[in-house]
């Protein structure tokens, strides 16, 4: 009775100052060179999120960000058997 919506890393980024999104707390930024990836959750609690985001950035650990998906990107999915709804 529910759906549950499923995007990759790439399918995120940091919101500019204007927009709104999720909120996530910063659990942890796993460099990789020019780009990183950014392990966190809701401030309320939930599924981990994870972004990749630029590697310069200058994210840390307990920071508060708001990110933004790709609408092109959010796949959805029958949460009960788990089958594709988007196309």
């Amino acid at each position: 009775d529910g759906v549950t919506l499923g995007l990759r890393p790439q399918a995120l980024r940091l919101a500019g100052p204007e927009e709104t999104g999720l909120d996530v707390v910063v659990d942890l930024v796993e460099e990789l060179g020019s780009e990183a990836y950014l392990y966190g959750r809701p401030p309320a609690g939930g599924q981990r999120v994870v972004a990749r985001i630029d590697g310069r950035a200058g994210i840390a650990p307990g920071e508060k960000v708001t990110l933004v998906a790709d609408p092109d990107a959010v796949h959805v999915f029958d949460t009960a058997s788990g089958e594709r709804l988007s196309a």
